[in-house]
């Protein structure tokens, strides 16, 4: 599908050119060269929005396929593929490569992520974008020096936002802080992943919840519940990396029995 999307942009843009083009040489020939510095500057400019116009309504169709894969398919690939197309031709997008480092830490590509993520930090834009920002944490490991930048311009951030938006942030980051929670295994941690579960919208985030849930029932020894839980993320966890660390730990647990 992206490689189509791609093939098709290429072919409006040279149809959107070779008109414009064709127009500014009778323009030039008509008139002697005079005014041929104005036609060019009108040229280019809308060369550029023609550029941005027919790419950007084209890579925006196909997110919502991209987006959809990964969040109900637990898919991320095709997301990856789009975020890297676009990259190619704009390697200063933001949101793309912001995504780009997203789908791989999802594929469990993490030295890939870091990078990505790393490249994104170097612009200026990100540190004012409050759910970009969220995005890109999860790419991080809590060591990274980065990580500590980021959720320092997050709180700063936060503060200016409205109360609905601050609570979709909140969460974000509680979930990002279940991982070292859930190594601790915390007796009073259960009714927390349990509603974490019942939050859960679509097919990645419960895949998520369950991979939780299963990991923290294994680490307190309830291996019925845990295998319960891990045979969810392995039924349903598509591409994810999350699956493949369910089907070890289940087979540790059918080892024990």
């Amino acid at each position: 599908m992206n490689r189509w999307i791609l093939t098709h942009a290429r072919l409006a843009f040279w149809l959107w050119t070779v008109p414009s083009l064709a127009l500014l040489v009778w323009y030039a020939a008509r008139n002697e060269g005079e005014g041929l510095m104005t036609a060019y500057a009108l040229f280019a400019l809308w060369e550029a929005a023609g550029f941005w116009g027919i790419n950007g309504f084209l890579c925006g169709w196909a997110r919502r396929p991209a987006f959809r894969a990964m969040d109900e398919y637990c898919d991320p690939e095709p997301l990856l593929e789009l975020c890297r197309m676009v990259l190619k031709q704009n390697p200063k997008s933001l949101f793309y490569r912001v995504f780009e480092g997203y789908a791989l830490a999802l594929l469990g590509r993490r030295r890939e992520a870091e990078d990505s993520a790393h490249m994104a930090a170097e612009q200026p834009r990100l540190w004012k974008n409050p759910p970009l920002l969220a995005v890109w944490l999860t790419q991080l490991p809590p060591e990274d020096p980065e990580r500590e930048r980021g959720e320092l311009a997050m709180e700063r951030l936060v503060r200016r936002l409205s109360p609905q938006k601050r609570a979709v942030l909140a969460r974000a980051g509680t979930m990002r802080d279940r991982a070292a929670q859930i190594q601790e295994a915390r007796p009073g941690l259960e009714p927390l992943l349990l509603a974490d579960l019942e939050q859960a919208g679509c097919t990645r985030e419960q895949v998520a919840a369950h991979m939780a849930l299963g990991t923290y029932y294994q680490r307190r020894g309830l291996e019925n519940k845990a295998q319960e839980h891990l045979s969810f993320v392995v039924a349903r966890g598509g591409r994810l990396a999350v699956r493949t660390e369910a089907e070890r730990m289940l087979c540790r647990l059918s080892g024990k029995g």
